[in-house]
């Protein structure tokens, strides 16, 4: 993946938000490596995941606010409203904001969160700058846990995994490209592409 993704610096006021909007899907496609995103239209071989809310924990995300929007529109298809936390050291939530308004999304905000349609799922953004390793165990159980890029990072916490797994709903979803081994999931098949390690896991959370 030897693509260069650069991401816009400008400001961008808050338009509203319009259910009839849809994504510029090559715009889009400039913020995902090229293999990934061919290999993300894959995805629709596994069977899809039939939830109408969600909560979803994204640590470590960056200024990427493309890549869990693609996933949820493949594999949860009948999904019509998730909360999105995005946790970083440094989350750079203007940058997110921009890359939105440039794949020509609006949103709107809202006191310590900003809200917009992909296509017609609304996603209620909550961004947090701080260490995931230590306001885990603060933060409410959630239905899907996604990673990426992560793995240099966590593998300073041995537990790290357990413990995300530990808060992961019953029935939830890993969608991570490492690692999870260890964990009880019923995992899929999915295109090793989708990982730069060549370790892509999404996996369900078994009922315990």
């Amino acid at each position: 993946m030897s693509q260069l993704i650069t991401f816009p610096s400008h400001w961008v006021s808050p338009r509203g938000i319009n259910p009839h909007t849809t994504p510029n899907l090559q715009k889009v496609q400039q913020y995902v490596f090229q293999e990934e995103y061919l290999a993300l239209k894959q995805l629709s071989a596994i069977p899809s995941f039939d939830q109408k809310e969600c909560t979803i924990l994204y640590p470590g995300c960056g200024a990427d606010i493309i890549t869990p929007c693609l996933y949820l529109a493949s594999l949860f298809p009948t999904l019509r409203q998730a909360r999105l936390l995005l946790i970083d050291l440094n989350l750079p939530l203007p940058t997110i904001k921009a890359v939105l308004d440039d794949v020509g999304i609006s949103f709107s905000e809202h006191q310590n969160s900003f809200s917009f349609y992909w296509n017609s799922l609304l996603i209620k953004v909550e961004g947090m700058a701080g260490n995931i390793f230590k306001i885990l165990p603060a933060i409410p159980p959630y239905d899907i846990y996604f990673e990426k890029a992560f793995r240099i990072m966590k593998s300073a916490e041995p537990f790290y995994e357990e413990n995300v797994f530990a808060q992961l709903r019953s029935g939830g979803f890993i969608i991570s490209d490492s690692g999870f081994r260890q964990v009880s999931l019923r995992t899929f098949e999915v295109p090793a592409a989708l990982s730069a390690y060549g370790e892509m896991i999404i996996g369900k959370k078994v009922f315990v």
